[in-house]
This record gives C-alpha cells, sequence and structure tokens, in this order.
C-alpha cells in the first residue's frame, strides 16, 4: 500500500535497462532514462506515448502524419508516413507493429516496421493492447466484458484474424486497465477497479494476484 510502498527496496542489482516517460511540463514530450530514473534524454517533443522495441535499439511513437521511428544508437529517425494508430507495441522480433485505430478506421491493425503489408485485426475501437505472444502469432488485447466483474482478454492471430476469448481480468479498472503479457508469454499484469492498485495474473486463467494496494492516486505505464 501507500505506506509499505515507501519501504521497498532498490532496484535489484544488473537492472540496467531503459524506460520510456512521458513528461507534461514544461510541455509534453518523450524522455528516455535509465530504470533509476537518471540519464534522461528528450526524444521527443509535442508527443506524450512511446514504444520500445523488445530489444531495446528502436523507439516508436506516432506523430500527425505516421509512425516516427527512432534508432537508439544513431539517433536516426525515420516515419512511416500514412501509418496512423495509438497505443504502439512491437512483435517480438521487430518486424511488426500493433496499433490501434487508424486515423478515422476503428479497431486494432498490425503493419510492418517498414509500413507494408498493413491488416485489420478488429473493428471495435475501444480494444486495449496488451502485447503479443513469444513467437509474434497472436496479439492480445482487452475489451469491457459483458458483466461487472472486469474486462475481457481476447487473443487475435496476425495470419488468420481469427480470435479466442480467454478470460476475465477480474477487479479489473473500468476505465482502462492498461493490460501488459510478460515477454515469455506467462503472465499479464492489469490495473485494479479502483485505478490505483496492480494485479498479476496467469496466461493459464489461474486466479490473479494483488501485487500492490493502492500505492498512490493511480498507476499508468504498467510494462
Amino acid at each position: 500500500d501507500a505506506n509499505a510502498f515507501q519501504a521497498l527496496p532498490p532496484l535489484p542489482a544488473g537492472l540496467d535497462g531503459r524506460v520510456i516517460l512521458t513528461q507534461l511540463n514544461p510541455q509534453m514530450q518523450i524522455l528516455l532514462a535509465s530504470m533509476s530514473g537518471g540519464q534522461q534524454q528528450v526524444i521527443a517533443t509535442g508527443s506524450g506515448r512511446a514504444a520500445l522495441a523488445q530489444d531495446g535499439t528502436r523507439l516508436a511513437y506516432p506523430t500527425a502524419g505516421g509512425i516516427m521511428i527512432y534508432d537508439l544508437a544513431s539517433g536516426k529517425t525515420t516515419e512511416i508516413t500514412g501509418v496512423l494508430g495509438r497505443d504502439l507495441r512491437w512483435s517480438p522480433d521487430g518486424s511488426q507493429m500493433a496499433s490501434v485505430n487508424a486515423g478515422d478506421t476503428f479497431g486494432i491493425f498490425v503493419t510492418g516496421s517498414d509500413g507494408k503489408n498493413p491488416r485489420q485485426l478488429s473493428n471495435l475501437g475501444y480494444e486495449s493492447l496488451a502485447g503479443w505472444s513469444p513467437d509474434g502469432s497472436t496479439v492480445y488485447y482487452a475489451i469491457p466484458g459483458s458483466g461487472v466483474n472486469g474486462f475481457l482478454l481476447r487473443a487475435v492471430d496476425v495470419s488468420t484474424g481469427n480470435t479466442r476469448d480467454l478470460f476475465v481480468l477480474e477487479n479489473s479498472s473500468r476505465k482502462a486497465p492498461l493490460p501488459a503479457v510478460s515477454l515469455d508469454g506467462k503472465w499479464i499484469a492489469y490495473r485494479a477497479s479502483d485505478n490505483s492498485s496492480l494485479y498479476i495474473k496467469g496466461m493459464d486463467g489461474s486466479p490473479a494476484r494483488l501485487v500492490l494496494d493502492n500505492p498512490a492516486m493511480a498507476i499508468n505505464g504498467i510494462a
């Protein structure tokens, strides 16, 4: 909870990755930082959401004209014009990207990281992307369930477009559960109904476990 959160130990030794941050003041911009919060680097201004490729070499973020890809080693940017969408998620091998709502067209879209071979996989418009399967064959997303228990997790085959309903994210946020599937495909983390707590659940459908119990006013950016 909020009190115990302050007493958590520092990050384990060796956890030296990087994280994407959204800064709102003095202006909206995307920052790249170390896991400790230091070494902050401004990547882009005027944009607030970005996605790191799983190998940590590239970063993608939406623009008014398309999707911008930033190479972290060289600093080179490449814009894929005409490819629109939010909530970007890279495939495990970095060859594809999934996003939601391509301009005036609703649903989940998958396109090559070169902008080629776009495919529409759903047509709702309120999907919340959760990630990819480790082999890149499946995209997971959550939609509001028909009951009051929480959002429903669904899987869609990238090749065929066939969908499968998996299970309900019990006690998940009614506003936005912000689901995130682990890179090994075994777990999903999501925001609770109070928008402040955090659950983790096995992708085999086993019961969810409360990890953080209201540590702050709200949580965001689950990875």
